[in-house]
């Protein structure tokens, strides 16, 4: 609950674009993309997406220092992921990708598979940015898929839905 509290009260004093960077840093870039591209995917109304911004060039920093910018999805590191979404910060197409990749790895872990905590993020991706998720339906129902919760008819609902 406190990690709830902290990251509304970063939302509210710093520009949207933090939200984003904490996301996709949660995801990290795939193995082919560099150290621009993954300061693009920072970089936002601040910075833009030419990899300028202040959250672009710190970035490239982890980057360039060796940082995998990769974080284990556990039971701990999910809620903060499903708070940031509950805030809807606008998020890049890059960024819902990302998210897509990670929901689908993390779905392959069997800690996650039974977790209400991971099936709860995926709802919330899904009902807070359903309309750039569409091409990425068939990933996240596969995800969805492997879940075994009671909100998993839930999500597969909300996905249905994105469909029509």
């Amino acid at each position: 609950m406190r990690g709830d509290f902290t990251l509304s009260l970063v939302w509210r004093i710093l520009p949207k674009d933090t939200l984003e960077a904490v996301l996709v840093g949660l995801c990290g870039p795939t193995e082919d993309e560099s150290a621009q591209t993954a300061g693009g995917w920072i970089g936002g109304p601040s910075g833009g997406g030419n990899g300028t911004g202040t959250n672009a060039a710190a970035g490239r920093r982890l980057y360039a220092a060796g940082s995998s910018l990769r974080c284990v999805w556990t039971e701990l590191t999910v809620p903060v992921m499903t708070t940031a979404l509950n805030l809807k910060p606008a998020l890049s197409d890059r960024a819902i990708a990302a998210l897509v990749r990670g929901v689908e790895a993390a779905a392959e872990r069997a800690a996650l598979q039974k977790s209400l905590k991971f099936t709860t993020l995926i709802h919330s991706l899904v009902t807070r940015y359903g309309p750039q998720l569409k091409p990425h339906v068939p990933v996240l129902r596969t995800a969805v898929g492997r879940c075994s919760t009671f909100m998993v008819k839930a999500v597969l609902a909300a996905l249905q839905r994105l469909e029509k």
